[in-house]
């Protein structure tokens, strides 16, 4: 190997080492919690089922994953909200046949800053 490609080599390998350790400093906490069913309404063409659930934050990235969903949801009807000082960065919906739904809501607690005077 000659010397330029012996620097690309190490600058590449550089990089890789440094973009693992940047993803490992950004570690997501998966957290698997069920929902209780908190209100029901019926229509005539279907029904609108809302679950309700908590779990207190960590700092990091936190991965909720809610169990426990009917495999006969359409997917394109959930909705998430959320109280407290977050932000929501990703939801997923997954099957694992035979008939297991996950539903998993990605989310950053929010630090807020004080202001200096």
């Amino acid at each position: 190997m000659n010397q330029t490609n012996q620097n690309k080599f190490h600058i590449i390998t550089a990089l890789v080492i440094i973009l693992l350790i940047s993803l490992n400093s950004f570690a997501v906490e998966e957290i698997k919690i069920k929902s209780v069913i908190d209100n029901v309404t019926v229509y005539k063409q279907g029904a609108q089922i809302q679950r309700k659930s908590s779990y207190a934050l960590s700092k990091d990235v936190n991965e909720i994953i809610i169990e426990g969903i009917s495999p006969k949801i359409n997917q394109n009807s959930i909705q998430v909200s959320a109280t407290g000082n977050i932000i929501l960065l990703d939801t997923k919906f997954t099957t694992e046949y035979p008939y297991q739904v996950f539903f998993t809501i990605t989310i950053k607690k929010h630090l807020t800053r004080s202001k200096k005077k």
